[in-house]
This record gives structure tokens, sequence and C-alpha cells, in this order.
């Protein structure tokens, strides 16, 4: 059996040459890299696939006094969201990410004083915003959250 497979691929390769190709090997950069890691995690944290699988709407209605307004964030339910509530959270998640990277970058000792405490300040900035608003955005999904 294996003398036949030889035979039958020493005959092919005969009769059918591959060509020589020299072709090269593309290396993303590490930005490149980094950025796609980024926008990977973005749309997880946003939820397209739960989107896709449910297609709940993109932003719901409220209704009170007489007139209608528009809600993007599905109160009291944890297990459901609209389209909006994922991206605003996926967003400020990111954000507070980009908050914690400025600070790592800031405290390298490469950095010139200056630009360093321009990225220390706004990273810091980032992550206290993102981190107050995400804190808010959990309260109104679950009533009575951090209440004694």
């Amino acid at each position: 059996m294996n003398k036949k497979l030889n035979f039958l691929e020493s005959s092919f390769c005969k009769v059918l040459r591959p060509p020589q190709l020299n072709l090269r090997i593309i290396k993303p950069s590490s930005m490149a890299v980094f950025a796609f890691v980024l926008f990977a995690l973005f749309i997880v944290f946003a939820g397209v696939i739960y989107d896709l699988i449910v297609e709940p709407p993109s932003i719901g209605v409220e209704y009170g006094f007489g007139n209608e307004r528009p809600v993007t964030i599905l109160k009291g339910r944890l297990n459901s969201q609209y389209i909006f509530e994922g991206i605003d959270g996926a967003l400020f998640y990111l954000l507070g990410s980009l908050g914690l990277i400025l600070i790592d970058q800031a405290l390298t000792k490469e950095r010139r004083e200056k630009y360093g405490k321009i990225m220390f300040y706004t990273g810091v900035g980032l992550f206290a915003c993102s981190f107050v608003i995400i804190i808010f955005f959990i309260k109104l999904k679950v009533p009575g959250y951090l209440k004694r």
C-alpha cells in the first residue's frame, strides 16, 4: 500500500510541477494588531452576536404623562438589552481601557515630563469618567444596586 502511494505521489509530481513562488510573509505592525484586537473587543462587548441572534430594537419607548420619550437602556432587565445600550456600554469600557493604556504609557521612563503628565491626567480622567458612567448604567439596569 505504501509503495503504491509513493508511486502515485512521484508520478504526480513529475507530471505537474508546482511553480516556484517567492512569497513574502507580511507582518502587520504592532499598532495594527492592537487596533484589530481593540475593535474585536468592542464588537464582543457591544453584544453584536446577541443582537444578531435575538434582534432587539435599537431603542425603546417609555410612556408617561401623555407623551413618549426614547430610552436607550432597558431598565430592570439584566438579561436583555437594546442595541444602543450595548454600543454605549462597549464604548465606555473601551474608553476606560484606553485610559489605563495612557496611564501605563505615561509612566514609562522614555516620555518627556510634560507629555507624560498630560497622558497621565488624560488617562486618569478617561478611566474615572468611564467608571462613573458604567456604574450609572448598572444602577439603571439593576434597581437598588449598591444600596443597603
